[in-house]
């Protein structure tokens, strides 16, 4: 710690106040960083404020308190916090919001992608359409949140710039960024190319002027887009598939995502990330209301999105997704929020042998490729549990399985959720 940046947060400094937090949360020292935040909004400064902001959302550092959370994250907004921005746009459409108004999320995204946000500017790249018309557009948008230093846009710029050709040292200077701070689609994509990497050069970001209003005018919601006819596996309990549900660069992004935030999931030898709101953002809800489509529900009635990480070796179980009333707690858990009807499982990788999704007294196993589901029902048609609904996730060889599920409730999930 500088002693000068120490004297200059004692004598009321907000950035150094700031700068020690950060120093202190890179050293693993939450209840620092959290004292030098606090200090920080103490001041006025608005990326601490939204923080703090934050903190009454979910309630860390005492009481939850939604609308005083907002409150602040809307102040820190208008006093110029481009992260503060890229929230409420997240917010617009989450399912607690009133009414979801996606005009109005790609509004403040593209507000927070103007104040340099790097996750606004990322998303509006992925959220803009696939083709050559565009290409330069998402590229640029993608290298500017790169230039910021974040991990997800250094793949995404990279990736996409070595699949245009004639930018291979650059686009490979991304990618060694981002491998080197972790991100998985990029370590995966260096590890699987075939010849030695040339010595790269330092990265030269893209910073050409871009017409904000052209680009919000242009995003394509992914929840918009047909959905895949379902493919009939079973009829009692129903089980389907569907190809392609989510796309190859939505797989990435939600990887990338979700990879810093896994943590062991209790019961299960997985790993698992829920996605909730502080970690969800304006696309993920997008894919998020995809998945709700295809389950056939309002996103009221879903737990929220989760990824699931297995390694190879890692032993399978049997699983039933319903909720025994007859097991401790079971009872209490389906009182307050609901029995589990219906489940999503989403393949985001492929590569690996191993890892199907196996349902031993029907038979059936599967295994999809990047961006297949598979849904099934839990429960009959008339709310009894289905023993035939048993699956067990059989272990992956070679590589990781990385899968996203979603999972229906006969009940409202929303309330009491900020």
């Amino acid at each position: 710690m500088s002693a000068e940046l120490l004297v200059r947060a004692k004598a009321g400094d907000g950035e150094a106040r700031m700068e020690l937090a950060r120093a202190a949360s890179r050293a693993g020292k939450r209840a620092e960083a959290d004292h030098w935040i606090a200090e920080a909004a103490a001041t006025g400064l608005p990326a601490a404020q939204f923080q703090t902001g934050i903190w009454k959302l979910i309630g860390h550092r005492g009481a939850r308190d939604v609308d005083g959370g907002l409150a602040i994250i809307r102040a820190a907004a208008a006093a110029g916090e481009a992260q503060a921005n890229t929230m409420l746009s997240a917010l617009a459409v989450a399912p607690t919001a009133p009414a979801r108004d996606w005009s109005a999320a790609a509004r403040l995204l593209c507000d927070a992608a103007a104040g340099h946000d790097p996750r606004a500017l990322l998303q509006l790249a992925l959220l803009l359409p696939a083709d050559r018309k565009w290409r330069e557009t998402r590229i640029s948008l993608a290298d500017r949140a790169a230039g910021k230093g974040n991990p997800p846009a250094l793949y995404f710029a990279g990736r996409w710039l070595l699949e245009d050709g004639g930018q291979e040292s650059q686009a490979l200077a991304r990618l060694a960024l981002a491998a080197n701070n972790g991100e998985p689609n990029a370590l995966k994509l260096l590890r699987g190319r075939r010849a030695p990497a040339a010595e790269t050069a330092s990265p030269v970001f893209e910073l050409t002027d871009l017409n904000w209003s052209r680009i919000a005018s242009a995003l394509q919601w992914p929840h918009e887009r047909p959905l895949p006819q379902p493919v009939a596996r079973n009829a009692a309990p129903r089980v389907v598939t569907l190809n392609r549900l989510l796309s190859a660069d939505e797989c990435d992004y939600v990887v990338s995502r979700g990879a810093p935030f896994l943590k062991p999931a209790p019961g299960l030898a997985s790993s698992a990330m829920p996605f909730g709101p502080i970690e969800t953002d304006t696309l993920i809800e997008s894919l998020d209301e995809r998945l709700c489509r295809a389950l056939g529900t309002d996103a009221r009635h879903a737990e929220p999105l989760a990824m699931l990480h297995d390694r190879p070796g890692q032993a399978g179980a049997l699983l039933t997704d319903w909720i025994d009333p007859a097991q401790p707690g079971g009872a209490a858990e389906i009182a307050a929020r609901g029995q589990r009807k219906r489940s999503l499982m989403l393949a985001l990788n492929d590569g690996y042998d191993g890892g199907e999704t196996a349902f031993p007294r029907l038979g059936w196993r599967f295994k999809g490729k990047r961006g297949d589901a598979l849904i099934w029902s839990s429960t009959t048609d008339d709310g009894a549990l289905d023993p035939k609904a048993v699956y067990e996730m059989t272990p992956p060889r070679l590589t990781d399985r990385l899968v996203l599920v979603k999972r229906l409730r006969d009940r409202d999930q929303t309330e009491g959720r900020p």
